[in-house]
C-alpha cells in the first residue's frame, strides 16, 4: 500500500492543476505577457536569431522564458493556444517539487512514511497550488532549488557535486531573481553540512559560490556581447519590487500563509515550537528549521531593515518546502509511537487537514477571470439591441484598488460573479495594507450591467 502512496499523491497534483489550468486565469497579472515563446519560436523558423533571442535579454525570467519555447512548439503543432498550454506545461514544475521534497526527506535520512508525509503536506499547500495556472516563474525557480538542496546533501557527496548544486542554484535566479533568498539557504545549509572547519567552510563556500555564478554571468556576457543590457537591468531589479509596505515585511509571510492555508499554518508553527523544544532534532527538521528561519530572516532584513525589497506573498511561499519538512517529522513521530493516543492524533491531524485542503482549494478551483467572464457574458446582437449601453464593472486587474463606479437609473445585472481579487492570497501581491482594507470593504465583484431606454 506504501508503494502506491507518493504516486498517488503526483496523479492528484497533476490532475487538479490541469483542472486549474484549463479553467483559465492566464494572463491575469500584467507580468504574465513577458517574453513571447511564439515571436521568438517564429523568429527561429525564419533564422532570424536576434528575433528569436530577443526575449531572452531579461533578467527577470530568461530560463523561463526559454523553456517556454517547448509549449509553443506544442501549440503550433497542435492548433492550441499557447497560455493554457504553456501553463500546463510549467504547472508540472511543482509536482516535481512535491516529488523532490520526498526524495529530499529520503536523502536526509526519512522513511517512507515520513517522506509520504513530506510530499502530501506540499501537495494539500494551496499556496503551491493556485500559481500554477499563471504564466509566473515562481514554480520553476522552487523546483531547481529542490534540486540544488538534493544535490548539496546527497550522501559522500564531493567538491564536484557542490560546485553543481551551486550551478542549480544559478537556474534559480535566472528563473526568477525574487527567490535569490532560497539560493541563499540552499547554499549555507549544504556548505555547513559538509564542512567540519572554517576553512571547510571558505573553501566550499567558494565552490558554491563559483558554482551560482556561472549561469549568470554567462547570461550577462552573451547580453553584452549581442549589445543586450542585462547587466544594467539586474542593477535596476530591486527598485521594482517596491509596490506595497517595506514595514510589514515582518508580519506579510503569516498573514499571507494564514489566508492560504489555514489549519496548515497552525500545524507549521506548532511543528516548529515542537522541534525548537527538543535538543535531539533530526537533519529533516534542521534542514527545514535552518531553511525557513533564513529565507525568512532575509526577507524582513531587506524589507523592514534596507527598505530594500517588499515581502509578496510569492516571495513567503518559499518557506513551505522547509516547514513540510519540519511537519512530516512531527507527525512521524506520532504515528511510530508505541502509544495509541499519539498515533490516533496524526490520524486525526492529516484528516484534518486533507479537509481543509478541500476547502481550501475550492476557491482556486471555481474562480473566474475577467477575460472568461466577458468571453463567458458577451451578449449576441439581439440582447445588446435591448439596451441603451452595456457596462462591464471591474472586468479588469484592479490595482491599486477599484474604480468608482456610479450606475445609471434603469439598470439591470445581467451577469455577475467574484473578482479574482475577492481570493484574499492574491491581495498580497503589491497591495499596502490600507489597499487592501478597501479591497475588502467594497463591491468587487466583475458585473455586466445593461441600461434600459
Amino acid at each position: 500500500m506504501r508503494a502506491y502512496a507518493l504516486p498517488s499523491i503526483l496523479l492528484f497534483s497533476a490532475v487538479v492543476r490541469v483542472i486549474l489550468c484549463l479553467s483559465g486565469g492566464q494572463y491575469y497579472w500584467p507580468d504574465e505577457g513577458r517574453g513571447d515563446p511564439d515571436r521568438m519560436l517564429q523568429g527561429l523558423l525564419d533564422h532570424d536569431y536576434k528575433e528569436a533571442l530577443g526575449g531572452l535579454d531579461d533578467p527577470h525570467r530568461p530560463v523561463f522564458t526559454a523553456l517556454a519555447l517547448i509549449p509553443a512548439a506544442v501549440s503550433r503543432t497542435t492548433g492550441r493556444d499557447t497560455p493554457p498550454v504553456e501553463a500546463l506545461f510549467f504547472s508540472m514544475t511543482s509536482v516535481i517539487s512535491i516529488w523532490l521534497l520526498a526524495a529530499l526527506a529520503r536523502e536526509l535520512g526519512a522513511d517512507d512514511v515520513e517522506s509520504v508525509l513530506a510530499a502530501g503536506l506540499l501537495a494539500i499547500s494551496t499556496s503551491f497550488l493556485y500559481w500554477s495556472r499563471h504564466l509566473q516563474s515562481y514554480d520553476l525557480a522552487m523546483m531547481f532549488a529542490l534540486v540544488a538542496l538534493l544535490l548539496g546533501v546527497r550522501r559522500r557527496a564531493t567538491v564536484g557535486r557542490l560546485f553543481w548544486s551551486g550551478v542549480v542554484g544559478g537556474l534559480v535566479f535566472l528563473s526568477y531573481p525574487g527567490y535569490w533568498t532560497s539560493v541563499v539557504a540552499v547554499a549555507a545549509f549544504c556548505i555547513m553540512r559538509r564542512s567540519t572547519s572554517v576553512r571547510d567552510v571558505v573553501a566550499n563556500g567558494l565552490v558554491m559560490g563559483a558554482g551560482v555564478l556561472t549561469l549568470p554571468a554567462l547570461a550577462i556576457v552573451i547580453s553584452r556581447a549581442s549589445g543586450g543590457q542585462m547587466f544594467e537591468q539586474l542593477q535596476t531589479y530591486s527598485g521594482m519590487i517596491a509596490e506595497g509596505s517595506f514595514q510589514e515585511g515582518w508580519s506579510l509571510p503569516f498573514e499571507y500563509l494564514w489566508h492560504t492555508e489555514h489549519l496548515l499554518l497552525v500545524l507549521w508553527l506548532a511543528s516548529i515550537l515542537w522541534a525548537a523544544m527538543r535538543f535531539d532534532v533530526n537533519a529533516r527538521v534542521g534542514a527545514g528549521m535552518f531553511g525557513a528561519l533564513v529565507i525568512y530572516v532575509l526577507l524582513v532584513a531587506t524589507s523592514v531593515g534596507l527598505s530594500k525589497f517588499v515581502v509578496y506573498g510569492r516571495l513567503s511561499r518559499q518557506v513551505v518546502p522547509f516547514l513540510c519538512l519540519v511537519a512530516a517529522a512531527v507527525l512521524s513521530s506520532l504515528w511510530h509511537s508505541p502509544a495509541t493516543r499519539p498515533r490516533f492524533a496524526a490520524f486525526a491531524i492529516v484528516s484534518i487537514l486533507v479537509i481543509q485542503a478541500a476547502v481550501n482549494f475550492w476557491q482556486p478551483l471555481m474562480q473566474s477571470f475577467p477575460a472568461d467572464f466577458i468571453a463567458r457574458n458577451g451578449p449576441d446582437d439581439a440582447v445588446a439591441a435591448q439596451y441603451r449601453q452595456l457596462i462591464w464593472v471591474n472586468t479588469k486587474h484592479l490595482f491599486p484598488g477599484p474604480e468608482p463606479v456610479t450606475m445609471p437609473p434603469h439598470h439591470v445585472t445581467l451577469a455577475v460573479a467574484r473578482h479574482p481579487l475577492e481570493f484574499l492570497p492574491y491581495q498580497y501581491e503589491g497591495y499596502t495594507p490600507e489597499r487592501r482594507a478597501v479591497l475588502r470593504s467594497a463591491d468587487i465583484r466583475m458585473q455586466l450591467i445593461g441600461v434600459l431606454p
